[in-house]
């Protein structure tokens, strides 16, 4: 035999071999064994679902004309293609909703509103020791709010003084098909205060606790805030903190821990407030009196 007689031979030869291969295979629903000729297998597939790699001269099982591949690896009707995107549709709107509702309950809580943790080098972070929220009146939808920033100051020959700078906020919100932002609006003066921003996007809420979105990394990892209510109900935020974990940036600073000051500086100033009303009233009494 000359060279080509013995190329035609072991060509029949591996396409036999090849072709007793794949009759071997235990194809699925829909499925059909398949040489594969390219380095994907040759399928219809639903949209957004990635080819399949395989290796030239191997059996594969493949769908049968008619059928497209999921997302879940089934060969099944176009029709179930669209019923498949709709049920993630769905299934995101229904996330965004209980972000909405639960966001929400946050800024329409009568308790005060803490920031608890923030990327590193927010402005935020830079300006203010600690942030705090107390609520004001509802509106719809939303609330007004104060926003507080605790400043440090410094004096001549004197230790650091904390002194807190509080402005009030129209707190509202507004529902996309996916997504739930968070709009901010002074009530008193022309601009916001303390480098906030107008709008925010909440990546995620629960009734007492909400992370919203203050920036994005080259990597697709974003910025982000954390807000918690204090009270002393029993709270489940593991939602917020998983947000801030893996949606979020590493290098966060936990504002929490050093909130202690701020809290102390809050009492002291309601004591002297109540003192001051009662030295006022005890005045005003006894001018009536007399």
């Amino acid at each position: 035999m000359d060279n080509k007689t013995w190329h035609v031979l072991f060509v029949l030869v591996v396409l036999k071999s090849t072709l007793f291969y794949s009759s071997g295979l235990d194809c699925k629903k829909n499925e059909a064994p398949h040489i594969c000729t390219r380095r994907r297998i040759q399928e219809a597939r639903c949209p957004g679902v990635m080819p399949t790699v395989c290796h030239a001269r191997v059996g594969v099982c493949r769908c049968v004309a008619g059928t497209f591949r999921n997302s879940d690896g089934e060969c099944d009707d176009l029709s179930k293609c669209n019923t498949e995107e709709r049920s993630r549709q769905r299934q995101l709107q229904q996330q965004n909703n209980h972000t909405y509702y639960h966001a929400l309950q946050v800024i329409e809580s009568a308790d005060d509103l803490h920031l608890l943790m923030i990327f590193m080098n927010a402005p935020q972070k830079q300006m203010c020791k600690c942030m705090k929220s107390a609520f004001l009146q509802c509106m719809e939808p939303g609330a007004e709010r104060t926003m507080d920033c605790y400043l440090e100051m410094e004096l001549p020959n004197k230790p650091t003084v904390l002194i807190k700078s509080s402005v009030s906020l129209e707190f509202a919100l507004t529902k996309g098909d996916k997504e739930t932002h968070m709009q901010l609006t002074p009530v008193r003066q022309a601009q916001l205060p303390f480098q906030l921003q107008a709008s925010y996007k909440v990546l995620s809420a629960q009734p007492t606790c909400l992370v919203l979105k203050i920036g994005e990394e080259e990597d697709g990892k974003q910025r982000c805030m954390l807000w918690g209510l204090v009270n002393d109900e029993i709270k489940d935020e593991q939602d917020c903190f998983d947000a801030m974990k893996y949606l979020c940036v590493k290098n966060n600073f936990d504002v929490w821990q050093q909130n202690e000051r701020c809290l102390e500086h809050d009492k002291l100033a309601e004591a002297a407030r109540k003192k001051t009303t009662k030295r006022r009233h005890k005045t005003t009494c006894s001018f009536v009196i007399q």
